[in-house]
């Protein structure tokens, strides 16, 4: 096996670093061919570097893992039994398009440790491989967010809502929050002129578009509203809130 070259050696190692894993002195030595004397001057030199910077980061050696690290740049990895709950979660629900579930997996797993990726993707790579593929499944993600600032924008909105059995319609609302019930992504919402003390729920797979408004939301929409106490009430009784009066406005 060829020896690294020093300044190879010291991007790659730096590059590691900076990622947040603690680079094992031993093993790191071996994958560059070079002496662990050569490698504790690569952490010298290092060191030089980001005192020269003035980095607030400091490069500390963790004797557990015989491997160094850096302070305050350090990101913590997510732990991989955290990784994979949270894939499956999301596997389970079929909730989003294959796309944007693909993407969210691959972006996931990055944040697991480098010895723990292969682990990670052999436990679900099935369960992905048969992830139903709906091409006519609206993109969710970027519909979530999109309403979520309109909600911390305060300000109303008009939705286009649209049913596959059912004409399309338009509703003007107090966005209230976007919550997730029973596998599905729902606006929470107060509608104009409806004097129901609770907010409607919109699924937002049935919200074609909206249209920002720029009025302030409604009063009811700024008084603090108890959201676990909506996710209460939809368990007990969904017809009081998913309800036909938003298809007549």
């Amino acid at each position: 096996m060829e020896r690294t070259d020093k300044n190879t050696r010291i991007l790659k190692l730096y590059d590691r670093l900076k990622s947040g894993e603690v680079v094992n002195k031993t093993h790191f030595s071996l994958e560059c061919n070079v002496s662990e004397r050569a490698f504790d001057r690569d952490i010298e030199d290092i060191r030089l570097y980001l005192s020269e910077e003035f980095s607030p980061a400091e490069l500390l050696f963790n004797k557990a893992e015989n491997g160094y690290y850096l302070t305050t740049e350090r990101r913590r990895d997510l732990m991989v039994d955290e990784l994979l709950t949270i894939i499956k979660i999301l596997l389970g629900s079929e909730v989003l398009r294959s796309d944007e579930l693909y993407e969210i997996s691959e972006t996931l797993m990055s944040f697991a440790g480098r010895r723990d990726v292969g682990k990670l993707k052999a436990l679900i790579v099935e369960e992905l491989a048969s992830y139903p593929s709906k091409p006519d499944k609206k993109v969710f993600i970027k519909m979530i967010w999109d309403l979520s600032e309109c909600v911390l924008r305060k300000t109303r909105i008009r939705l286009c809502c649209r049913e596959a059995e059912h004409e399309e319609a338009h509703v003007t609302v107090s966005p209230l929050s976007v919550i997730f019930l029973e596998n599905s992504f729902y606006l929470a919402a107060f509608i104009e002129g409806n004097e129901d003390e609770l907010p409607a729920l919109f699924r937002v797979e049935h919200i074609d578009s909206f249209e920002v408004l720029n009025q302030p939301v409604s009063v009811k929409s700024t008084q603090v509203f108890d959201i676990a106490k909506l996710k209460e009430i939809f368990k007990e009784n969904p017809q009081i809130i998913l309800n036909e009066r938003w298809k007549q406005q």
